[in-house]
């Protein structure tokens, strides 16, 4: 059962209520319990503080498709990006952009995401006068463009473009 789903059955609030504090629509909220959506960043923070916590950032992206990440995932990799939240962002953007019927993403190709952001960051990092929000969007540009184009998504640049925005909002907006 979602944990959404489950906290507001323990706390005995209708969910309409519930998305009017969130500032959601209960349809919204119908989605990503049912895990057919994942909340936009901006939202998932809503209901992580509106639950008290009880509702977890990862619980929010936590999928079927993907497995969660190893407690040996959450460290940092060498140029400072951490792990989890990689993976998090990354397999949220598989998932919100793949194509519809789309096999799940393979914890393999979610990993070599990771690894290869890492790479790229650390990478980039050598080159002074970047910003950190202009690197991360610069270092998940190739990674997701290639990760979303094996799942079958037909890539144009604008959608690459809002799955990178996505993506590095779901890396810094995560707890």
């Amino acid at each position: 059962m979602h944990p959404l789903r489950q906290y507001l059955m323990s706390v005995e609030e209708p969910i309409t209520d519930f998305a009017a504090r969130v500032g959601a629509s209960r349809q919204t909220l119908h989605r990503i319990i049912s895990r057919a959506q994942a909340p936009k960043p901006a939202l998932a923070r809503m209901i992580v503080e509106a639950t008290g916590g009880a509702v977890s950032w990862e619980a929010l992206y936590q999928d079927a498709r993907y497995s969660p990440p190893a407690p040996e995932e959450r460290a940092q990799g060498p140029a400072g990006l951490e792990q989890m939240r990689l993976k998090t962002a990354i397999a949220a953007i598989y998932n919100h952009f793949a194509a519809k019927g789309a096999d799940p993403a393979p914890d393999a190709l979610i990993g070599a995401g990771v690894k290869a952001s890492i790479e790229i960051y650390e990478a980039l990092s050598c080159f002074a006068g970047r910003p950190d929000t202009e690197r991360l969007a610069q270092t998940l540009r190739p990674v997701l463009e290639c990760i979303l184009s094996e799942g079958g998504t037909r890539l144009s640049p604008a959608l690459v473009e809002r799955a990178v925005k996505l993506g590095a909002d779901l890396y810094r907006n995560a707890p």
